[in-house]
């Protein structure tokens, strides 16, 4: 896939409104750290895994 709308690098500037207004870039290699920060993050969460509501039952507590 495409990285897509990467802000170009930029410096300490005057004013806030420039980083508002940066412009961006295709596929800029800047943008692949976050993108793999990401995956390593996906990678490493815990897997899904659905439990039946049936084995859940002694874990209900009702308050009265």
């Amino acid at each position: 896939g495409d990285v897509t709308a990467i802000c170009v690098g930029t410096g300490i500037m005057p004013s806030v409104a420039y980083y508002y207004n940066r412009p961006t870039q295709e596929n800029d290699p800047m943008g692949e750290g976050p993108v793999l920060r990401a995956l390593i993050e996906m990678i490493d969460a815990p897997k899904y895994t659905e439990i039946k509501a049936e084995e859940q039952y002694d874990k209900i507590v009702l308050k009265k």
